[in-house]
């Protein structure tokens, strides 16, 4: 998933401009930011299979509405300073705190595994 982050990252004003023409290659910004939402995406989707395995589902619920009140909160303050780009940072936050941080208070083992995995792959 990083490398594809990082592709579209790179080639953000490029993959929009052949998508959706010259005009819109500005939005390129928004899919640079946008592009790394794919990785706490899959850490959410990871939590979500855990939360099902040990019949802690309750932990899902309160990161995705906790999250979502952020995404929210995050919106208000960021979008009328920076626009699109500010929704796609608000959003990269959200799903950050949904599928990796707010484990820290809800899901602690679960957390400690995913950051020593992080960990480890770096090793």
């Amino acid at each position: 998933m990083i490398f594809i982050a990082f592709i579209f990252s790179f080639y953000a004003e490029f993959i929009i401009g052949v998508v959706f023409g010259d005009e819109f290659k500005t939005s390129g910004n928004v899919l640079k930011i946008y592009a790394y939402t794919c990785l706490p995406v899959g850490l959410g989707v990871a939590m979500k299979l855990w939360a099902i395995n040990e019949g802690k589902n309750v932990v899902f619920v309160y990161n995705t509405v906790i999250a979502t009140i952020a995404n929210i909160l995050l919106n208000y303050i960021y979008i009328p300073k920076y626009g699109a780009v500010g929704a796609s940072f608000a959003s990269l936050l959200a799903q950050f705190m949904s599928g990796f941080l707010l484990n820290i208070i809800f899901a602690k083992e679960l957390f400690k595994m995913q950051f020593l995995g992080f960990i480890l792959r770096f090793k």
